[in-house]
């Protein structure tokens, strides 16, 4: 073959290319679609938790070329704040994604409760272990009410004690003291088992209560005292890592079953890698925020020692929230 040949030869294969690149293209973007979606959070714009919505956000716009934005609304925008409210919107499809905590969950399936149950995972390593391990059963049985898990699970941190009588550092030390706690029953069940005095007072009303005397102290995730300056009208803090949350980003069955195995796949994904930053965030905010609460307030960290006092004292809890939970489950997660 001559030299023109040649350059005749590659110049039609070249030709050739050229006229399937369109095809192809064409059977990669129908993939993925052009879709604008919703992110609706309860919490503000400077939360770990909405910062992993972000991430997760922008991870999907850059995994789809930019065919898919989602866009983050925090502070409550979409639902006034009200959590019930939100997931009811990501359940009807009015948002197709929000991030939501098993605690609020645990009033639709009351296995949720298992994360929070006292000390059953009293370290990051050993929540993490139960989100990822037995607890990821829970999370797919949304799927009954229409709901998706999109997997990558977080938790929005351990919910710590403070109080102006006493530094705790043993069951004893909490006998008498009158305790605004939560007004679900598990944490009835938890408190009265210590026995304290528990009081229902409101969360708004909560400052003015705690500064009053009206009430010895509260119990809290650590963000949520910082921020609402709990520490500043308390004199101790005990670090017990009691009883803490599981998070996942969910979307609704409705976009779930529009979605193609590719879009699918880069949700997911970006879940997962949020999910995969938020642990460390939330982990490394809450030690930042302890270390500014100890110039206000003496801090104890129990030990694991001390902790196992405190969860030898839980099992009448566990042995009612057996029958709640199932006896299958409360062994795994108590294995852990």
């Amino acid at each position: 073959m001559n030299t023109r040949s040649r350059i005749h030869a590659l110049a039609a294969l070249a030709l050739g290319a050229l006229a399937m690149f369109p095809v192809l293209a064409l059977a990669q973007s129908t993939d993925i679609k052009e879709r604008r979606l919703k992110f609706a959070m309860s919490v503000g714009v400077n939360s770990p938790w909405t910062q992993a919505a972000q991430r997760f956000a922008k991870q999907v716009e850059t995994d789809s070329g930019g065919r898919i934005r989602v866009t983050v609304f925090p502070d409550g925008q979409l639902s006034n704040g009200n959590q019930v409210a939100e997931f009811e919107l990501l359940k009807n499809g009015s948002v197709d994604f929000t991030f939501h905590s098993s605690i609020i969950l645990s009033s639709i399936d009351p296995r949720f409760s298992v994360f929070s149950l006292p000390w059953i995972a009293p370290s990051n390593e050993a929540l993490f272990a139960l989100m990822d391990g037995p607890g990821q059963e829970i999370w797919r049985g949304l799927d009954k009410v229409g709901v998706v898990p999109l997997g990558g699970y977080s938790s929005t941190g351990f919910r710590q004690l403070t109080n102006n009588k006493v530094q705790v550092t043993k069951p004893a030390d909490l006998k008498g003291l009158t305790l605004r706690i939560p007004g679900l029953k598990l944490y009835q069940s938890i408190f009265k088992e210590l026995g304290v005095n528990p009081v229902a007072t409101s969360f708004g009303e909560l400052y003015g209560a705690l500064q009053q005397g009206l009430v010895d102290g509260q119990e809290n995730p650590i963000s949520l005292i910082y921020a609402t300056k709990f520490h500043e009208i308390q004199k101790h803090m005990t670090i017990w890592n009691y009883s803490a949350d599981s998070i996942a980003i969910l979307s609704n069955n409705r976009l779930w079953q529009d979605l193609s195995p590719k879009e699918r796949e880069i949700l997911t994904g970006a879940a997962r890698e949020a999910a995969i930053w938020h642990r460390k965030a939330q982990a490394d905010a809450d030690q930042n925020l302890i270390g500014e609460m100890r110039k206000r307030l003496t801090v104890v960290e129990l030990s694991a020692q001390q902790i196992g006092v405190f969860r030898d004292a839980m099992q009448p809890v566990y042995r009612e929230w057996e029958g709640v939970i199932g006896a299958d489950l409360m062994r795994a997660a108590l294995r852990r």
